[in-house]
């Protein structure tokens, strides 16, 4: 059985089909006025997904009155606003370390860093220690 090959079909609709059998009983005025909004609907659909495209990928488009532009200028803006009112809000909920958190904290830092130092400069000793008796001993 051969059936027909309709990939290139993919994603359009019928303007007159068998679902939509009502247009037999169109006059030319209304069929022309059906395609029309057909039409209409079809670059609604690709302005739409154009305009979600734009927002997606942050383009900004020209400062105009198209409603489209403003849309996504709108969009746009209004993303930056929330972005630039939730790092604000995080900035107002730290907290601040009270003075004794602030020297306990330097205490324990300056104390760890200089019993590292401590073991460091020991191990480093005798680790110098071992290559000098090594060097010598030969």
């Amino acid at each position: 059985m051969n059936f027909n090959n309709h990939s290139s079909l993919d994603g359009r609709h019928a303007f007159l089909g068998a679902s939509k059998y009502h247009w037999i009983n169109y006059d030319e005025l209304k069929v022309a006025e059906s395609y029309s909004k057909f039409l209409a609907t079809r670059k609604g659909t690709i302005l739409h997904e154009f305009a979600a495209q734009c927002i997606s990928l942050r383009q900004k488009l020209p400062k105009s009155q198209k409603t489209l532009n403003m849309y996504v200028n709108t969009e746009l803006r209004n993303r930056l606003n929330r972005l630039q009112m939730e790092k604000q809000y995080a900035q107002l909920n730290q907290r601040e370390k009270s003075a004794g958190a602030k020297f306990v904290t330097n205490v324990l830092l300056n104390a760890a860093q200089q019993t590292a130092s401590k073991y460091v400069s020991q191990y480093m000793s005798k680790g110098v220690e071992a290559l000098i008796n090594m060097a010598t001993k030969k």
